[in-house]
Formats: structure tokens, sequence, C-alpha cells
């Protein structure tokens, strides 16, 4: 009986120190989101480039660039494509897809475009973005 008066005490020490180190739920910080960014950077045969997205508050800021490999000259030689960045933008309202500005080197001065642009150069339906799930490469035509 002896044996059991001392674990049972012992056990309610233990208890005790437990409370006492417990750790204590802390409020989150509150203020303005930080922002979240996506990058990448891709290369294949026809195209390069680089993108930086960033969402904050609603708004996006996309900056990098992208690079035409093959300009040719616009009529297949040797692929006549541009080149751009596919995003997969987030909204309360659901995905939204969209190209970044691209560059045709058939048609451009230089096959290379710096990508700079922010909410207001968006179009209209990327109000409110809460966020970017990805960004694509890829030779399109505008």
């Amino acid at each position: 009986m002896h044996r059991s008066a001392v674990a049972t005490a012992l056990a309610a020490v233990v208890g005790a120190m437990s409370l006492i180190t417990a750790p204590t739920a802390t409020a989150a910080p509150t203020g303005p989101a930080r922002p979240s960014c996506l990058t990448n950077s891709q290369e294949e045969e026809w195209g390069r480039g680089e993108i930086k997205i960033c969402v904050e508050n609603g708004n996006a800021r996309v900056t990098g660039y992208v690079e035409d490999l093959l300009p040719g000259s616009g009529w297949g030689e040797p692929d006549g494509q541009c080149v751009a960045w596919y995003i997969y933008w987030e909204t309360p309202s659901g995905a939204w897809e969209d190209y970044s500005p691209g560059v045709c080197g058939q048609w451009a001065k230089s096959p290379y475009l710096k990508l700079g642009y922010g909410p207001t150069e968006l179009p209209e339906q990327a109000t409110e973005i809460t966020g970017v799930t990805k960004a694509v490469l890829v030779p399109v035509q505008f």
C-alpha cells in the first residue's frame, strides 16, 4: 500500500509540473498579409525565360523575361511562333488562366522581352488575385 501512495504522489507531482510547463497558445500577429511569390525559369529549344510573380492584398506584380530562340520570318521559318508565360491565377471566384505579354522575334526588333507589370496592367478579370499556382513557358501564336 505504501508503494501505491508513493506512485500516486509522484504521478500528481509530474502532472502538476506538466501543467506549469505546458506551452500556451499565442495569437497570430495581425496586419497585412506577407506576399506569396512564385518563381520559375525554363529553357526549351524554341525559347527561354524567367518569371517571378508576387501576390499581396489582392494585387500581383510580375517580373522576368521571355526570349524567342527561333524567331524565323513569321511564315514558319524556323517556327513562326511567339514565346510567353502561361499563368495559373487563383481568385475568390475560382481559377483563372492567362498569358503574360509575349515576344514574337519575327515581328519585333528584338527576340527578348523584359517583363515588369503590376495590377493596373493586368486584364480586368484578374482583380482580387489571391494567389498563383504555376507559370509555364509556352510557344504561342498571338
